[in-house]
């Protein structure tokens, strides 16, 4: 059900894997998928708690901050807990795709309003700076970790900086000008290059797997 669907790679030039040999390659990259994700949970909550502790936000708007953070390390926790189960115990993929779906799309809508929020208020203040400086590096760490499930990390990317473009274009002046060039910018090349990565670890994947089994023929 996957290959050449919810992974995004498709070679017809290449022969076809026989079911259980794709359930084999399903569940090594799934694996994969699982830890190169626990960092990303502590970096995302980590710039939230600092960004915000020197933003202007805190003071202006201390309950909807604190609820922030409370919010955004309960979705740590379950990002945490989804990615530990699996690797602990392998699950079907469907249920643990779904979970992990939307623990991401929670987390990456959750940043994407926040920075969108702090851009609206504010502008270009230096502390936005920061948050921006941040995000460009959480959406990096989101095409080294994702891109094994294409439309996980094009989830992921979209739903961190289409909220922030918004706010842009809403309070469009000179000065966000930039700012939104930079950024449509930077999220289309983040697509771009997820779907290269992607292609060519699931080409490397396959390829691995077939001569595995021509070895055991032979």
């Amino acid at each position: 059900m996957f290959y050449g669907e919810s992974d995004g790679y498709i070679d017809p030039s290449l022969p076809k894997l026989d079911p259980k040999a794709l359930t084999q390659l399903q569940q090594q990259a799934a694996k994969d998928l699982a830890k190169r994700t626990i960092p990303g949970g502590v970096i995302v909550l980590l710039a939230l708690l600092i960004s915000a502790y020197y933003s202007p936000i805190i003071d202006d708007a201390p309950l909807f901050t604190y609820v922030l953070f409370a919010f955004m390390g309960i979705v740590f926790l379950c990002r945490l807990y989804v990615v530990l189960s699996f690797l602990k115990q392998p699950q079907a993929l469907d249920k643990w795709l779904k979970q992990l779906f939307a623990v991401f799309f929670i987390s990456a809508t959750t940043w994407g309003v926040y920075v969108a929020v702090c851009l609206y208020l504010y502008q270009t203040l230096f502390t936005n700076m920061v948050i921006l400086m941040f995000t460009i590096g959480i959406g990096a760490g989101a095409l080294t970790s994702l891109f094994i499930w294409k439309r996980l990390a094009q989830m992921y990317l979209c739903m961190i900086f289409l909220p922030i473009i918004l706010s842009t274009v809403l309070k469009w002046n000179l000065s966000t000008i930039s700012i939104l060039f930079g950024l449509v910018s930077y999220m289309i090349f983040l697509l771009v290059q997820a779907t290269r990565a992607n292609a060519e670890y699931w080409q490397s994947l396959y390829l691995t797997k077939i001569l595995q089994q021509q070895t055991s023929e032979l």
